[in-house]
């Protein structure tokens, strides 16, 4: 089986739990592209609000699907397992998406079957949806580069800001439904290991910033990136490291906060010192190296 690199259609999906404040927002935007998605597929993850007859209110447009209340990762599987589409965009249901996302995003994929995924920027909104001024970007982007820019940090904001190829998606395994909320990072990171991934830098999606999303939660953040994290072997993520930085001593240094997060700190603070010798004198503080006791 090959990639089909020919079909110039996209589905969207959009995993939605409680979520009739935001959702008409987030399909009209997709309705509003300048490249019409084939289907706009709604995984109603087992809303108690009124999400399910907030979409229904567009009818044929939309196809709603009931999700088994497992959060986003398996909604997301459930959604991509109903497309019948090579291309497909992920949106969450409280973001909306500019009239060219889906076109721009479909030239960088279309014809290069290599590329497992493409991203672009995004633009803060408050919970109203008015722009913040803030922007997330990826100045840093390099194509070759990329899977060892990962691995030092999550560069892609959100799923909304991202198209995948349902060949690569199928082919590293979809969302590992058991590492919410860092489901995506670790997807992006197979992706990356397995295709080439392409960045528009240009700010496609707005991200709406409200006391329900998920990534407040820091530390449950924190605690799935190491798991995420621990699922690499140590030299496959020093070979991505060397790659970004074609010297072995800066790769090294990078791998060393790398090792930190993964909370390998033994060997994160033995590499650190053979790199660089006077690591010990700076770090007596051992917070540095160490997050504080709760």
């Amino acid at each position: 089986m090959t990639p089909n690199a020919g079909r110039a259609a996209c589905d969207v999906v959009i995993p939605a739990r409680n979520a009739e404040r935001y959702i008409a927002a987030a399909i009209d935007s997709i309705l509003a592209q300048s490249h019409a998605a084939s289907r706009i597929i709604i995984v109603n993850d087992q809303s108690t609000d009124h999400t399910v007859e907030a979409a229904a209110a567009f009818g044929h447009r939309v196809q709603i699907v009931d999700g088994a209340g497992r959060g986003s990762g398996s909604a997301r599987n459930l959604g991509v397992r109903h497309s019948g589409s090579d291309l497909i965009a992920f949106l969450d249901a409280d973001d909306v998406c500019h009239p060219d996302r889906l076109r721009l995003q479909m030239e960088a994929l279309i014809g290069n079957p290599d590329v497992a995924m493409v991203f672009c920027d995004a633009e803060y909104t408050d919970a109203s949806g008015r722009p913040t001024g803030a922007l997330f970007t990826c100045p840093e982007y390099r194509r070759e580069a990329f899977l060892g820019q990962l691995f030092e940090r999550n560069r892609v904001l959100t799923t909304s800001v991202a198209m995948v190829r349902r060949y690569w998606f199928d082919a590293v395994g979809g969302f590992d439904e058991h590492l919410s909320p860092s489901e995506e990072y670790d997807l992006w990171l197979r992706l990356a290991g397995a295709g080439r991934v392409e960045h528009i830098a240009q700010s496609l999606v707005s991200y709406r910033l409200h006391d329900r999303n998920v990534s407040s939660n820091r530390e449950a953040l924190r605690l799935c990136e190491r798991d995420t994290l621990n699922k690499h072997a140590v030299q496959d993520i020093r070979a991505a490291l060397v790659a970004t930085y074609g010297d072995p001593a800066q790769a090294d240094l990078a791998l060393s906060r790398v090792l930190f997060r993964m909370e390998r700190y033994h060997e994160g603070e033995t590499l650190l010192r053979s790199v660089d010798p006077g690591a010990s004198d700076r770090a007596r503080d051992r917070s540095v190296l160490r997050p504080a006791a709760r």
